[in-house]
């Protein structure tokens, strides 16, 4: 999107406010293309953000038909077909032979396997059952074990993890009762939806969707420190155009959570990336963690 320029305009207008005057100074004054031809998202909203504090009495609202544009301009032509992605659902072979626990209204407990893909289960006393995922999902006979002896069954709540890869999180949501959806563009993954993303289809699938938690763990190859100071280092947070496109992504995912907190001011919204360059950027600090008031936290892997 022209080096980053549509992204920053858009941050300008939406997240500082600013008169489209001074986002022609922004660019004429403030910003240079780098040597990859990018404007640098990470520089820029320091500078946003003293100019937004200047101007705060020249704010105006965003134009509405402006918002659409950028957005059309992002979207790929990517599409999803929703009942595809059903058939995809209806086709888990990982849990094939999974052992099975169903309590019946008349309190009998039945063991059994899960014995085709399409969840076809069948129990000890040779009597088979279809159910749906969700339902095999609450029902696998090691959840006990796995999640405790509390049961949360009966909460109606929703999640989509994206990125989701093997859908771990997404595993776990859906054993403990959730309505769990997963997103990743990897057609090996264990998502939902196998797709990318941020394209027009995915959008379109889930604007009229209402999550009650939703985990993002964006791509940390561009932030890691295993690279070697390749993509970022202390003197310069964007050395490639893969630093520059990761910052791009990061920014949509961020308009993606402030969106959805305005369809669910209760969601709880987590994002999971190692402890690298992304927590130390100005889109993390300024954006994710000020305004939408998200709390870092060090998680130790191996203390589990």
């Amino acid at each position: 999107s022209r080096g980053n320029k549509d992204r920053i305009v858009y941050m300008a207008k939406t997240t500082f406010k600013l008169p489209d005057s001074q986002i022609v100074e922004l660019f004429e004054k403030h910003l240079e293309y780098d040597d990859h031809g990018f404007y640098s998202i990470h520089d820029a909203i320091p500078i946003l953000q003293s100019m937004s504090d200047e101007s705060r009495a020249l704010r105006i609202d965003f134009d509405s038909n402006e918002k659409k544009r950028c957005e059309d301009e992002h979207d790929s032509e990517d599409s999803i077909d929703s009942e595809s992605a059903e058939d995809d659902d209806r086709r888990d072979f990982s849990l094939l032979g999974r052992r099975i626990k169903t309590t019946f209204e008349d309190g009998e407990v039945h063991h059994g396997n899960v014995t085709a893909v399409h969840y076809r289960v069948q129990y000890d006393d040779k009597e088979n059952e279809t159910m749906d995922r969700g339902e095999v999902m609450q029902s696998l006979a090691d959840n006990d074990a796995v999640l405790g002896s509390s049961s949360m069954k009966e909460l109606t709540l929703s999640s989509l993890e994206i990125f989701s890869g093997c859908s771990l999180l997404s595993n776990f949501c859906e054993r403990r009762g959730m309505k769990a959806d997963s997103i990743d563009k990897d057609v090996d993954s264990n998502a939902t939806i196998k797709a990318d993303f941020f394209s027009k289809g995915v959008q379109d699938q889930l604007a009229s969707k209402i999550y009650d938690f939703i985990h993002a763990s964006p791509e940390c190859k561009f932030y890691s420190h295993i690279m070697g100071g390749k993509h970022r280092d202390r003197d310069n947070y964007n050395k490639t155009p893969e630093a520059h496109k990761a910052d791009a992504m990061l920014l949509d995912l961020f308009y993606y959570f402030k969106q959805e907190l305005q369809k669910n001011k209760d969601l709880t919204l987590t994002l999971e990336n190692p402890h690298a360059w992304m927590g130390k950027g100005n889109i993390m600090k300024h954006l994710f963690e000020n305004e939408l008031n998200m709390k870092p936290y060090k998680i130790y892997y191996c203390q589990f």
